[in-house]
């Protein structure tokens, strides 16, 4: 129990009790204030705070728990010749609960003859479990010697507290506040029923099928002129047998200054009746009688929830490449009732649970911001604890990844009745093996003449799969057009693929080059592929080719300074002369390298021109002519050469500004976004994730091209999450396939003060709140930190917190028990200062008792100085 609610509803009493109200003129709208109702006006009228199926006329917000269609018939003979019949109707959906009411009256003191109607419209909604919300339209019409009329809405509300335990018989139970008014206008007096009320109400004794409730409110009515207090008692027998009894202090309704009535109450599976009595006597009308019965209908929530879960991927690869890291399971609960809970599991091929998302109180109990109200109001009931998305990245709940294999996940949900939906389940693989290849060819140069010389290509396939991957290879003409296609799977692929030159439709090809390449992608996102440029299939007798030691080539980054140049010829014998041309992109001539008699196995260029300049950076042709004494002048085909000296240009950025990896559904993940400028192609790239005091806390990497966008849940390479209210750096390189490595281009991410489960309950771990040295003095960042700490304890207002110290071993345990100590009073002081309720706080030194970490290095010992805030919920009555 709070001691803060019970000291509100003492200092209540106290002062309804000594102030007595001012006195004006009965009131004749009495009965409008409470509908008419046997059950309200049984206790005096008093029911504003009280949820359940008889206060809807005077709050709105009580009817916010009715689970199906409620029917509620009364009558009031106020003095034997008024009359004041009242119906009403609520109905429960997905929205909240509908409500409709009628009431006609006739015969008013002084006026017999008058007769009037009263009208109600509204919507009941539980935002929370504790906050309740309603609001209503209404009207009324008075028709006597003179026409009124009255129009206006009704707000609403109710705030469960917590109370004492169900252990003891005499406390404080299920405590609940309450509010609502009506705002309007009137043409008259007699038609206003302007007003506002405050009250509250708990049982203060229990006992098996027994308990005793108080109740007591406060109203502004008659112009806001006059302000009675009522007072009323109930008692329950078995659950369905009440008693009533209520005052109104000072006498300030035409028709109730002391009230009493009785009830009974039968709840069925589909359902439920209410017979309900009272009298209210006034010294100024006598004896006043009311009765009213109440019929609902309709099963209660006996059904689970209907739920579906849907992974975007079942197959996932978490290795950052941008490709199906993780995948999204799009939940989606449904209910009558609200929902309590929902979990989903990963388990591996034993059944053991490796990983477990579940909803957390904090969404339950997280204070209402006015967008957040509008939002919850709005949505439908089944929107309020369920996220709609749920990340998983193939790791365990400490954050290491998980080894390759197949893993099932199941899901259920129940609701606030404990109906359990039944578990939804399926299947995921992980997959990390990368499928490569490798592709070799003694010679790019065949002959399909059947002339016993050359007459295949044969290609060496050095390949790394899994038997489910799929693989497929391709043969594509100068064109860019396929000629010829073949696939295969993991357990069939050649280790040599042999081509007679022939398509795909039986024909020989003609002469020309031609391109061979094979490429694999599994079902996790995995990819390969390798390609064998330039193959030249020819007829001809003579025939010259010629390939490069490299594609690409950098002044700046190349290891070696020469391009060596390979020759492969049919035929050395009767050469004359031979001559390698290379030449720009225009055509235009850059270097000839040229000799006589045989060529050598291979020939180097030291990659300068005619006048042993550097060539600027573009791409360039070379080729090999060769002159026979047969007359023979056989040519190859021009092979390109890039040059790039320019580095990438790379950029990284992050989303969102404040990352929260706490599993509470908000900014839980950090997208981290990048962009290159190259001239040529990408080879590889790296991501470095740096704490504050520069220590590495995680590294990506990968080949080809860095993913544009991927997501990271905020994991180390140590498994460790990253720490509360502190800063790390991004650090983003690139290397082309010239070996030109880019300048890192450097990013700052913030990171939230993160909320955490544990065995203990919810933390909060700081290791950055800083002192002065050897002293319990906050420094100014300390004090930022704290500020947001106040923010987030304001939140969880139902919690009370152990604030914890904590050092290193470096000085006497004595001394840092002391220390830490201080500091730990220093932080409750200073959120005492910003409006924290200190009875929520304790505060306890622990020294160098808990380390965190091992105190090997001055890392770990930096973060064992840390402040660790423990979250308690304060236990109450379900």
């Amino acid at each position: 129990m709070k001691l803060s609610i019970v000291k509100l509803i003492c200092l209540s009493i106290l002062i309804i009790q000594f102030f007595p109200g001012i006195s004006v003129a009965a009131d004749m709208g009495g009965s409008f204030y409470s509908g008419a109702d046997p059950v309200v006006l049984g206790r005096g009228g008093t029911g504003v705070s009280e949820t359940g199926i008889s206060g809807f006329i005077l709050n709105p917000a009580t009817a916010s728990q009715v689970e199906r269609i409620l029917l509620s018939a009364s009558y009031g003979s106020l003095d034997g010749d008024c009359r004041f019949p009242v119906t009403t109707i609520l109905v429960p959906g997905l929205y909240g609960v509908f409500g409709l009411g009628f009431g006609y009256f006739n015969g008013a003191p002084g006026d017999e003859d008058s007769t009037g109607y009263m009208f109600t419209a509204g919507l009941a909604k539980e935002i929370t479990s504790e906050f309740m919300f309603g609001i209503s339209v209404n009207g009324v019409y008075w028709n006597s010697d003179d026409t009124f009329f009255y129009g206006g809405i009704k707000p609403g509300f109710i705030l469960k507290l917590d109370g004492t335990s169900s252990y003891s018989r005499f406390g404080i139970f299920n405590p609940a506040m309450g509010f609502s008014g009506d705002l309007g206008f009137a043409s008259g007096d007699k038609a206003s029923i302007n007003s506002a009320t405050f009250g509250y109400n708990f049982d203060f004794f229990r006992a098996e099928n027994f308990s005793l409730g108080l109740y007591n409110e406060v109203s502004a009515i008659s112009g806001f002129r006059a302000y009675p207090v009522r007072f009323g008692l109930e008692c329950e027998v078995a659950d369905s047998w009440h008693v009533r009894a209520g005052a109104v202090v000072p006498e300030s309704y035409t028709y109730m200054t002391y009230t009493c009535g009785a009830g009974y109450t039968f709840t069925g599976d589909t359902h439920g009746l209410s017979l309900d009595y009272a009298v209210a006597y006034s010294g100024e009308e006598g004896v006043s009688h009311y009765a009213g019965v109440k019929v609902a209908y309709g099963s209660l929530d006996r059904e689970a929830p209907v739920i579906a879960v849907t992974p975007d991927y079942t197959y996932i690869s978490p290795n950052y490449d941008g490709i199906q890291d993780h995948s999204m399971f799009d939940i989606d609960v449904t209910d009558r009732s609200r929902i309590k809970g929902w979990r989903l599991q990963i388990t591996d091929e034993r059944d053991i649970v490796v990983r477990e998302f579940k909803v957390s109180e904090r969404e339950m109990e997280e204070s209402l911001t006015p967008m957040l109200f509008i939002k919850r109001f709005f949505s439908t009931k089944d929107s309020l604890t369920v996220p709609e998305t749920v990340m998983w990245d193939g790791s365990d709940s400490s954050g290491k990844k998980l080894p390759d294999g197949r893993y099932r996940y199941h899901f259920f949900a129940w609701d606030e009745r404990d109906n359990i939906a039944p578990v939804k389940s399926g299947y995921m693989v992980i997959d990390t093996t990368v499928p490569d290849a490798v592709l070799d060819a003694d010679s790019l140069i065949f002959s399909p003449n059947n002339d016993g010389n050359k007459d295949t290509l044969v290609i060496k396939q050095r390949i790394v799969t899994t038997p489910e991957d799929k693989w497929k290879g391709m043969i594509k003409n100068s064109e860019g057009v396929v000629v010829m296609t073949c696939e295969w799977d993991g357990t069939n692929i050649p280790s040599k693929f042999v081509w007679d030159g022939r398509g795909s439709d039986g024909n020989l090809l003609p002469d020309g080059l031609y391109y061979y390449s094979i490429s694999s992608s599994d079902m996790a996102g995995n990819a390969a592929a390798a390609s064998v440029n330039e193959i030249i299939l020819t007829t001809v007798t003579d025939i010259a080719d010629l390939r490069a030691s490299a594609e690409y080539y950098s002044y700046r980054s190349s290891k070696v300074k020469t391009i060596r140049f390979f020759p492969d010829l049919t035929s050395v014998k009767g050469m004359e002369k031979w001559e390698i041309t290379v030449t720009d992109s225009k055509g235009g001539p850059v270097k000839v390298i040229a000799g006589n008699g045989q060529i050598n196995s291979f020939v180097d260029w030291d990659c300068m021109n005619e006048k042993g300049e550097k060539l600027d950076d573009g791409e360039y042709f070379a080729s090999l002519a060769v002159w026979y004494n047969s007359g023979n002048n056989p040519a190859s085909y021009k092979k390109m050469i890039v040059f790039d000296e320019t580095p990438p240009v790379v950029k990284i950025s992050h989303s969102p500004e404040f990352f929260s990896p706490d599993a509470d559904g908000e900014n839980d993940y950090l997208t981290i976004e990048t962009s290159i400028k190259e001239n040529g192609t990408i080879a590889g790239w790296e991501i470095s994730v740096f704490n504050e005091n520069g220590v590495l806390f995680k590294k990506f990497t990968g080949k080809g091209p860095a993913p544009e966008k991927f997501n990271w849940d905020g994991t180390g390479d140590n498994g460790e999450s990253v720490e509360s209210a502190s800063d790390y750096n991004l650090q983003f390189s690139a290397v082309d396939t010239a070996g030109n490595i880019s300048e890192a281009a450097a990013d700052r991410f913030a990171v939230d003060i993160l909320v955490i489960v544990t065995e203990r309950g919810l933390k909060m771990r700081i290791s950055n709140i800083e002192f002065g040295f050897g002293s319990a003095v906050l420094k100014k960042r300390g004090t930022k930190i704290l500020d947001r700490v106040y923010q987030i304890l304001e939140k969880y207002k139902n919690y009370s917190v152990v604030i914890e110290g904590h050092s290193d071993d470096i000085g006497s345990e004595e001394s840092n028990l002391e220390l830490s100590e201080k500091r730990a009073l220093a932080v409750k002081k200073y959120l005492v200062k910003k409006g924290t309720d200190p009875e929520r706080l304790q505060y306890v030194g622990m020294g160098e008792s808990s380390p965190f970490y091992p105190n090997t290095n001055n890392e770990n010992r930096r973060r064992n100085r840390r402040v660790e805030f423990l979250l308690i919920k304060e236990k109450s009555e379900q």
